[in-house]
């Protein structure tokens, strides 16, 4: 088979994209846990075209409610309640190893002064600072790439009144000596992504930003598309199969739900769904690509069993997510709102980053013309893991009888001694056989 020139041209940059090593962008620091998330050999992901892309415009995968990653069982996640509480798994500085490249943080300001954090009416053992010192610390480590924190939610301790000047002290009091940048959404309105790099700067390495809308509630940047009567539940109060069952109603309703953030015509409304009209007012707009609780579903998943990360566990939502970015099924992607970044995370933001247009990738070797990631498969969930341990258990004692058994009836000796008496009883039959006596 003859190439022509343009052929040959373009075997050849398929090929170095595909294989040659990448100097740029983003390597994973751990390629051989999660290779087969990523498109590319080396676990690569192309650096964003920051001159050319506005912040607006730009995709980032946004860990849903980060804070809670902090919440363990010495903390209170083992009551039923908190089981649909937590969202992440592991420090901010796991989910950044996990693809999240924006954090939605939820804090609080005690009587102390200290800012912590929380998940509506449940504390998080966990400061502000603490958070922040682990997302410099991977920022550091991974100079290329852009974070954003982006505050939402701010609690009160009861005896405080919320007040803007006293959130946005609180929290500068935070960031100012960590030497990060914490901003006005506003600020950050018309700027590229190179731009905004420029305000993030950190003297350590890296790039983290903070932003809100500073006023008494650190409201949130971006659109949150979030409509109460529309919100989608793993389990749905009309008695149709929930969302951990493969051929439950409710996906294909998340579906539609997450499009039309994205899709939509662009409004302001908050009470109807799609990207925001005013960018100075709200810079980003949130996707929705996460099952929403409300009392009666949390209930019903306590009585199943699971938890809010089982259920995205199990619905395999973040997997379908991958399928919908990579097939081109929205129009624009900023913030992706997802829970339990850990499973798949890394893949989907190594096909947000490879859409056209979002990075230095040409047209002729981005979206579709690389192969999709090869998905992760579903840790154990909280009643598998406990079926296979009592398993796994019951095989153990089964083992430990019967080797019991067999140490107390075998006699190794014995059998060696019957075996060599048996053995001189054939040696004398046979030389007897020789000799004529049974002629």
């Amino acid at each position: 088979m003859i190439f022509t020139k343009h052929q040959t041209i373009l075997v050849l940059r398929l090929f170095i994209t595909l294989y040659a090593p990448r100097v740029h962008g983003f390597h994973h620091s751990r390629c051989n846990q999660f290779q087969a998330q990523f498109q590319f050999p080396d676990c690569y992901v192309p650096d964003m075209d920051a001159y050319n892309l506005q912040l607006s415009d730009a995709s980032f995968l946004m860990a849903h409610d980060a804070g809670t990653g902090y919440l363990s069982v010495k903390k209170g996640i083992s009551s039923a309640t908190n089981l649909y509480a937590k969202n992440q798994r592991g420090t901010v500085y796991e989910q950044l190893q996990n693809g999240a490249r924006a954090l939605d943080v939820r804090p609080k300001l005690l009587q102390n002064g200290t800012v912590a954090l929380h998940h509506g009416t449940i504390a998080i053992g966990t400061t502000l600072e603490t958070l922040v010192q682990d997302a410099i610390r991977w920022c550091n480590e991974n100079p290329s790439e852009l974070v954003l924190i982006l505050h939402n939610n701010m609690g009160y301790d009861s005896n405080l009144s919320p007040d803007a000047d006293t959130a946005v002290n609180a929290l500068s009091d935070v960031y100012g000596p960590l030497g990060v940048s914490y901003v006005a959404c506003g600020d950050v309105y018309g700027l590229t992504v190179a731009e905004t790099m420029e305000i993030s700067v950190l003297a350590s390495g890296g790039y983290l930003l903070a932003l809100d809308q500073q006023d008494a509630y650190t409201s949130f940047c971006g659109k949150s598309n979030y409509i109460s009567d529309q919100l989608v539940t793993c389990y749905p109060n009309n008695g149709t199969l929930p969302c951990t069952n493969a051929k439950s109603p409710t996906h294909e309703r998340l579906k539609e739900y997450a499009l039309a953030c994205s899709n939509n015509a662009a409004t302001d409304s908050t009470y109807v769904l799609g990207p925001p009209q005013s960018l100075d007012i709200w810079p980003f707009n949130i996707i929705q690509g996460i099952w929403q609780v409300d009392t009666r579903s949390a209930a019903t998943g306590v009585a199943h069993v699971s938890s809010l990360i089982d259920d995205n566990t199990k619905s395999r939502i973040n997997a379908q997510l991958v399928d919908w970015i990579y097939d081109g099924e929205f129009n624009a992607v900023s913030l992706l709102a997802v829970d339990n970044v850990a499973l798949n995370g890394n893949a989907i933001l190594s096909v947000l980053r490879s859409k056209c247009g979002q990075s230095e990738l040409g047209e002729e070797e981005c979206g579709t013309a690389i192969r999709k990631p090869r998905l992760q498969r579903k840790p154990l969930s909280t009643l598998s893991f406990a079926v296979t341990l009592s398993f796994y258990i019951f095989f153990a004692i089964w083992v430990g009888v019967m080797l019991r058994h067999y140490r107390k009836f075998y006699r190794p000796e014995e059998q060696a001694k019957r075996l060599e008496k048996d053995l001189k009883g054939v040696e004398h039959h046979f030389k007897r056989v020789m000799a004529g006596e049974y002629a």
